[in-house]
């Protein structure tokens, strides 16, 4: 199976289906014929430039909704976060003008736009503080749960 995008008249892409494989026919005219819309394939193994498998990447990045086909690069490319970064032509992803931190792995860091630099954002990184949600972080967290009298039946026989 293989997915196409939908583009509009700005190449933005503004959605992605699952169709044919590509050695069954042209799918691309195909569903150009069928909705009038230029559509693309784009791989779903492919990010940064590369192929998630160790195959040969196909235009840059799977394509995601509000991503930009360049015809000149053949490639999708997501949107620009920040003014400030640039498209970096080998991956095909946007960068900042500076580069992380060297301790990037273990602190997580936001861009700051404004200073043109990276901040950490948190200064507890511990699981429990990133991802307070987390069942695997609610180990030492009590839990109430309300009993309705109507579900009585249920505290006796899970007490």
């Amino acid at each position: 199976m293989a997915h196409y995008a939908e583009l509009d008249a700005n190449n933005v892409v503004i959605r992605v289906i699952v169709g044919k494989n590509e050695n069954e026919g042209d799918f691309e005219s195909h569903y150009e014929k069928e909705t009038g819309k230029v559509w693309k394939r784009t791989s779903y193994n492919t990010q940064s430039n590369k192929h998630n498998n160790g195959g040969t990447p196909f235009r840059g990045n799977y394509a995601g909704i509000g991503y930009t086909y360049h015809t000149e690069h053949d490639a999708f490319i997501p949107p620009k976060l920040h003014a400030s970064w640039v498209l970096d032509a080998n991956t095909f992803t946007w960068k900042a003008p500076v580069d992380l931190p060297e301790d990037h792995t273990t602190v997580f860091y936001k861009w700051n736009e404004e200073t043109l630099s990276w901040i950490a954002p948190i200064p507890d990184t511990s699981p429990s503080q990133l991802y307070p949600n987390n069942p695997a972080t609610l180990a030492n967290t009590e839990i109430y749960v309300y009993v309705s009298p109507e579900d009585a039946n249920l505290k006796a026989q899970y007490p």
